[in-house]
């Protein structure tokens, strides 16, 4: 990732990735293979040791700068990237990421910053034509930016429909109104440290709502209790070994709404635990991950062809349904019917719109799981706004 950072003009030496991103990436597969691990010695009373290589991990999410390779034979460098993707801009106070990658999208910011002056900006709406004149759209978007403060382009930009996000400090997302909303950051008392705030989950059950009831030990802390009190053992559930050459998730079925990039990833990864994952999609609203490619240009003919969507999509199913058409919603409703979870990570109120809410699913299939992934979550006041990984990721 440092070979390949930052894609800024003039910067020559690589950039490491901020924190400790190599370990939380390793740390999140780590915690699929035990979760899969965990199921398998549920179903046949067999233990695992669960291997992780944090290259692989690592690999697993640079994907496509990897893919060049083998698909071209092209060692890609970041003297080598195109210039008109995601941008990092000065503003009055802080930086701005701005990012379309859609053509509505990249339409919505190129209007907003040029208002009244549209004309002077039309030739930025062409990704082929912004490919060329891309130092003269930082240089304007610069200089557009440097007068205007961080929160108003940001409450403004989504409102305009653009995908635009600040660069949010700490200080920014503790005092955040969403994240306050959200019940993000609670409150507990350390032993030594005293009362401190803490984040909480980064998701919500509708049902049997997560907590955090006590806050981290100390060394030690829980010695007295652990070794005067032994784990009983009639806590582990015992099991007759069996033999079971069986992927965890064979049988269970998941109806997958997601598209472009995390959603995707999510359900490839049940589905190399063995989930029958069908990917429901439209030719009304292609997934745009569809139109990319690195190996035949960003111009191919063939929707089936892009190596990014192959890669994101490995082992499932796919069903083409029109949802703005009633029959298209209906059968959409059959396939839920017959699978065990729902998954989708459009804006909130696409689904509801659709007729596809939790609530209207559950009264298909009471025991159905919904699990729905946004930019800022289904409740608080940025919930609408839109962004991807460029904007999440600052």
């Amino acid at each position: 990732m440092g070979y390949l950072s930052p894609i800024i003009p003039g910067v020559g030496v690589p950039l490491k990735p901020g924190a400790y991103f190599c370990e939380c990436s390793c740390g999140l597969i780590g915690a699929v293979g035990v979760v899969g691990a965990f199921y398998h010695q549920r179903e046949t009373g067999q233990g695992q040791h669960v291997d992780v290589s944090k290259q692989e991990a690592i690999m697993g999410l640079a994907r496509v700068q990897l893919d060049r390779y083998p698909n071209e034979g092209m060692v890609q460098t970041r003297s080598g990237m195109p210039r008109r993707g995601p941008a990092v801009t000065r503003c009055k106070d802080g930086y701005m990421v701005q990012a379309g990658p859609q053509p509505h999208e990249w339409k919505a910011l190129i209007q907003f910053i040029a208002g009244p002056d549209m004309n002077e900006y039309e030739r930025f709406l062409d990704e082929e034509s912004r490919g060329k004149h891309w130092a003269e759209f930082i240089e304007r978007i610069s200089s557009w930016m440097s007068e205007r403060p961080k929160d108003w382009i940001y409450h403004n930009g989504q409102a305009a429909g653009a995908p635009i996000t600040p660069v949010m400090t700490s200080e920014d997302i503790a005092k955040s109104p969403q994240s306050a909303a959200r019940h993000f950051f609670i409150e507990g008392t350390h032993p030594v440290a005293g009362k401190l705030t803490y984040p909480a989950s980064a998701y919500r059950f509708s049902a049997s709502p997560d907590s955090v009831d006590r806050t981290a030990p100390l060394l030690g802390e829980h010695n007295a209790e652990l070794l005067g009190n032994p784990l009983s053992p009639n806590r582990v559930t015992a099991r007759r070994p069996g033999k079971n050459t069986k992927r965890i998730l064979e049988g269970i079925r998941i109806a997958d709404f997601s598209w472009a990039w995390a959603g995707s990833h999510a359900t490839e990864l049940l589905a190399s635990l063995g989930a029958e994952v069908i990917k429901i999609e439209s030719m009304n609203r292609i997934d745009f991950v569809r139109k990319m490619s690195f190996t035949t240009g960003q111009r191919f003919d063939d929707i089936n062809a892009s190596n990014v969507f192959n890669d994101l999509n490995l082992g499932k199913l796919s069903i083409q349904l029109n949802l703005s058409k009633p029959k298209g919603v209906e059968l959409a409703k059959r396939v839920v019917s017959v699978s065990d979870v729902v998954i989708q990570n459009m804006r909130p109120g696409v689904m509801e719109k659709l007729g596809l809410s939790y609530e209207a699913l559950r009264a298909i299939k009471p025991d159905i799981v919904y699990l729905s992934s946004s930019t800022r979550g289904s409740v608080g006041p940025e919930r609408n706004y839109s962004g991807t990984h460029p904007t999440l990721r600052r």
